[in-house]
């Protein structure tokens, strides 16, 4: 019947297919090896089954499939690898089918990330799936981790150089009226300004 193999011309009886292996049809010499990307988890098998999404399996003749470990997935059934999570993606969990895009703030700048990491003071992260943070421009910085955006020096202060943690106030005899000043402008003439951080 079929599931079973009878090697010997004079034996009276079938022997069942062993796990990972299967017989489609009866009168069968030998029972043959499940395919890489499918498995046959009991004995007397006459098909194999795919491997689900989330799992593979390279191997032949096999009676299970793996896991996705957690960084890597696998989309289609009868995967016979997982593949790594993209530059900007990442996935926890082991077994599954797809990775997550990192959220605003935080960055994966490789693949087969586990979790993605904090945007780093002075950097922001204002997109989704970011492989990267973004320095923060001339007038504005970042003091904090796992920001989205940039903040705008305040009037009385400037930041001229990017990536930076705190604006600076302006020195004496110089002020900035507006937000996100990159310099500071020198006072009018015939007036003077003796505190730092003037407006």
């Amino acid at each position: 019947p079929v599931g079973r193999f009878n090697a010997a011309v004079d034996q009276s009886s079938c022997i069942a297919c062993a796990a990972g292996t299967f017989a489609a049809t009866n009168k069968t010499l030998a029972c043959d090896d499940c395919g890489s990307g499918t498995f046959a988890v009991a004995p007397e098998a006459t098909a194999c089954q795919d491997c689900l999404p989330g799992t593979n399996q390279p191997a032949p003749g096999q009676s299970a499939c793996a896991d996705c470990s957690a960084g890597t997935f696998s989309v289609l059934e009868a995967a016979t690898e997982c593949l790594d999570c993209a530059v900007g993606k990442f996935q926890t969990f082991e077994g599954r089918s797809e990775c997550g895009n990192c959220t605003v703030g935080t960055f994966a700048g490789s693949t087969a990330q586990q979790v993605c990491a904090l945007c780093e003071p002075g950097t922001s992260g204002p997109f989704e799936g970011a492989g990267s943070c973004s320095q923060c421009i001339e007038g504005y910085v970042q003091p904090a981790k796992g920001a989205a955006a940039c903040d705008a020096c305040l009037p009385g202060s400037f930041i001229s150089v990017p990536g930076q943690t705190e604006c600076t106030l302006c020195p004496p005899g110089e002020y900035s009226a507006g937000l996100n000043a990159s310099v500071c402008s020198q006072g009018a003439t015939g007036r003077f300004q003796d505190q730092d951080g003037s407006i």
